[in-house]
């Protein structure tokens, strides 16, 4: 059974620091598996460990208009963005307890699995670097994409085998900001860009009515685990 925690718009560093405390927990045994559900507000600028600035086209006059900070964290994967709109997933699992053990590969393609399901329900048939025939195949880029356009970035860390960081889905952000950045090293040049779930559907869809009960359910289905609603305290 993993906890859920749907804490709705928050920070960027207030959610970090929950996951910490939670990853703690969750190596210790105290809990026995997280999963974090926020959307990020004020919107926010990640890199990952081996990434480099080098990816971010704004300027920093563009990006202090918009009181957007560039974060530096441990997980892999490219620059990101996060902000509202963006469903953000943060499952924090102790892959030693999971049937098939310290593997990562298996543990990546479950999350890809998720969203995939997930977006059966409206209609979208997500694809992943795995499953699809042709450019991003090629690139072996990560995530979760509909036609040539990601609508899913993941981006994890593991400490002793505890899972933490995690993914996020595009429900209906403002996609210009994109434009700010090249996002997980997708350059226009290749052929592909971002998408939503509003954009790809043409109709409006809610992050947290719409979405959220969906990805739960996916999730819960795709790691086969019962998820039980808790609340934690989110003052930074």
């Amino acid at each position: 059974r993993v906890k859920l925690y749907k804490l709705g718009q928050l920070s960027f560093n207030a959610s970090l620091q929950i996951q910490q405390r939670l990853l703690q927990q969750v190596k210790s045994g105290t809990c026995p598996g997280a999963l974090m559900l926020v959307e990020h507000t004020p919107p926010v600028l990640t890199i990952g460990r081996r990434d480099t600035h080098d990816d971010i086209l704004a300027s920093k006059e563009e990006l202090s208009a918009h009181q957007m900070d560039v974060i530096r964290v441990g997980r892999g994967g490219g620059i990101t963005w996060h902000g509202p709109g963006q469903l953000v997933a943060y499952p924090i699992l102790d892959l030693n307890m999971t049937k098939t053990k310290k593997n990562l590969r298996w543990y990546v393609s479950s999350l890809e699995e998720t969203v995939c399901t997930s977006l059966q329900k409206f209609g979208l048939e997500g694809h992943t670097h795995t499953t699809q025939q042709h450019t991003i195949a090629e690139h072996a880029l990560t995530g979760v994409w509909v036609g040539r356009n990601k609508i899913a970035a993941l981006g994890i860390q593991v400490s002793r085998w505890v899972t933490w960081h995690g993914l996020c889905v595009n429900v209906r952000p403002d996609l210009s900001f994109y434009s700010q950045i090249i996002p997980c090293g997708i350059s226009p040049d290749r052929g592909l860009g971002v998408t939503s779930i509003e954009k790809e559907t043409g109709s409006p869809v809610d992050v947290w009515r719409d979405y959220a009960p969906t990805f739960i359910d996916s999730f819960a289905r795709v790691f086969e685990t019962q998820l039980q609603e808790d609340s934690i305290d989110t003052k930074e």
